[in-house]
């Protein structure tokens, strides 16, 4: 006899165990489109072990996969036994890069972020690019919150300058007790600066050869015809066998203009970025121009979901939005990165007091901003089954209205004539729902154009895809999948 239990141990993850006299299979159930790194420690069990061995075991399971994570059999079937069971998991995205393999993030126009990571034991190494000429990057790392991790540096946090088209280490980062879980959350700041070395040179007034007039010699007596021909002048008048000229005295050379700090305008400009919410992040640039300011607001969508975005600067001084306002709405397409809002000073010279409300709002995106699959062979069943439907009459009937509410009635065809006292029977997918206690689920046929029971009959042949169609329905229980493909096949 098989005893069998399930948990959703996270949203669309789901774990399942059976269990019998002689054996506990573990299964994992990934609903999600992404890659998950599934860690089982059996440590502290009694009679039970592993059919790999050891006492905890790894498993990658692939996005929508059900795959068996740990089989473990008992020892002595007549003795008693005792389960302790720790799991842990890490989702990925499905085109992830394997272990030991550099992973590149363009943080910021020519500012790059390069992350190793090895397993066994776990570790991050860290380094930066910059790939910019005319400046220097002052990046700061840091790693707050952070559980049972330390970098090598000491702290929790470093900050690194990197020159023009260079890569510096940053360093690694380990856990404390390699057989306990950690927990990582992670911080970047930056500014791009000028180097000093870079800003003598240009303050530097640039060397002037003193004029001619003043290498003159000081009598006539020192004139000779070489210097005269390196050197013509314009012609002077004759004067008298007798007469002497006065010596001619050098005159004292200009001053020499030397620029300071204080009358150069030099531009500065230091970017921050936040996570203000799952896989959605604000990075804020300001740009220092003499005695104007500029923030610029740009918002990075890394999820499959429609983005409004609400910028409300009310309290800030001497600030206001290029639209001539201190509030903003954008709408933010998922995986699009977007300027949200552009901020400048009123007053030139003046101080200014900054004070910011971001606000985010996800919405379920619109049919028209469907992300295409990562590769042009990788279509998810749900796309498949529309793709081929459309070329249906029943497609082209049912697209006129889709996404609307069940009729309350249907109509016979046209020339076809019924007794009035007689209710119009209900569609057949509808019946075959209410006779299986899901007639919930009708909304979902009718807004997919999947209420003709001949089409879904041709599609459950394929049993796979058919229930990858349900699940990407919004039908996430596996039991109700197959209760309506049982019923169609039927």
């Amino acid at each position: 006899m098989t005893d069998t239990t399930s948990k959703e141990i996270a949203h669309n993850i789901f774990l399942w165990r059976h269990e019998t006299d002689t054996e506990i299979v573990y299964e994992l159930d990934n609903a999600k489109y992404k890659r998950i790194r599934f860690n089982m420690d059996f440590n502290g069990s009694d009679n039970l072990m592993l059919t790999t061995g050891g006492v905890s075991i790894q498993t990658n399971v692939g996005p929508y996969k059900r795959v068996v994570v740990a089989v473990l059999k008992v020892r002595n079937t007549r003795g008693s036994s005792q389960l302790r069971v720790k799991y842990t998991w890490e989702e990925m995205d499905p085109q992830a890069p394997p272990s030991n393999v550099p992973k590149q993030e363009e943080l910021g126009p020519g500012i790059f972020l390069h992350t190793t990571r090895t397993s066994s034991p776990d570790s991050f190494l860290y380094s930066v690019s910059y790939n910019k000429s005319g400046k220097q990057l002052k990046f700061t790392i840091n790693f707050s919150g952070s559980q049972n991790l330390y970098f090598d540096s000491g702290s929790l946090s470093k900050t690194v300058r990197v020159n023009a088209f260079d890569k510096v280490r940053l360093g690694t980062l380990r856990p404390i007790v390699p057989s306990n879980s950690w927990t990582l959350k992670t911080k970047y700041t930056w500014s791009e600066e000028t180097p000093a070395g870079i800003q003598e040179r240009r303050l530097q007034p640039k060397y002037t050869p003193p004029s001619p007039m003043y290498n003159a010699a000081a009598t006539l007596s020192t004139i000779t015809p070489a210097s005269i021909l390196a050197a013509p002048t314009a012609p002077t008048a004759p004067t008298a066998p007798t007469a002497q000229r006065r010596p001619s005295f050098r005159a004292p050379p200009p001053p020499t203009r030397r620029a300071t700090p204080a009358t150069t305008s030099a531009t500065t400009s230091d970017t921050k970025r936040q996570a203000i919410a799952d896989k959605i992040d604000l990075t804020t640039t300001r740009v220092d121009d003499g005695n104007m300011s500029t923030f610029t607001f740009e918002i990075d969508n890394m999820k499959y979901k429609d983005l409004k975005v609400t910028l409300d600067f009310y309290g800030s001084s001497n600030l206001m939005l290029d639209t001539g306002s201190l509030k903003s709405t954008v709408r933010v397409s998922p995986y699009e990165r977007r300027i949200v809002g552009v901020l400048h000073t009123m007053i030139s010279g003046q101080g200014w007091n900054l004070k910011q409300k971001v606000s985010v709002e996800q919405l379920e995106p619109a049919p028209s901003n469907r992300v295409p699959p990562s590769s042009n062979n990788q279509m998810s069943a749900r796309d498949k089954i529309m793709a081929a439907s459309k070329n249906t009459a029943f497609y082209r009937r049912a697209s006129l209205d889709r996404g609307a509410a069940a009729p309350a009635a249907i109509g016979p065809p046209p020339g076809v004539q019924t007794s009035s006292n007689k209710s119009p029977p209900s569609p057949p997918v509808l019946c075959m729902l209410e006779s299986i206690g899901l007639k919930h689920y009708w909304p979902l046929f009718l807004s997919e154009a999947m209420d003709d029971m001949s089409m879904l009959m041709s599609m459950a042949q394929d049993k796979t895809v058919f229930r990858d169609a349900l699940r990407e329905m919004g039908i996430a229980r596996m039991g109700h999948r197959e209760a309506i493909l049982n019923a169609i096949n039927v």
